[in-house]
């Protein structure tokens, strides 16, 4: 999946080291992408990181109970949780 451009609110699958995340946000230039992970933890990277990734489309974890926003852009203005985790989007 190497190429295509994130959505937010979409889940994904490297398949690489098979992990589960969620794009929960992508910097207004689309130079940083900000993803959140089954576990939890938050990370942030960049389009050519993403670009790199053996990624696959998956769906929600049944066991994920977060409401985190699926819209397709995301100004994290609105979402005082997505600034606090990730400041360099605000």
């Amino acid at each position: 999946m190497a190429g295509k451009a994130p959505k937010v609110g979409r889940w994904y699958e490297d398949i690489t080291v098979h992990t589960l995340f969620q794009v929960v946000a992508k910097s207004p230039s689309e130079v940083l992408i900000a993803i959140r992970y089954s576990t939890g933890k938050n990370y942030e990277l960049n389009c050519e990181i993403w670009s790199q990734m053996h990624l696959k489309r998956v769906e929600k974890p049944s066991y994920w109970g977060v409401n985190v926003t699926t819209k397709t852009r995301c100004d994290p203005l609105r979402f005082p949780q997505i600034r606090r985790a990730f400041p360099r989007f605000s």
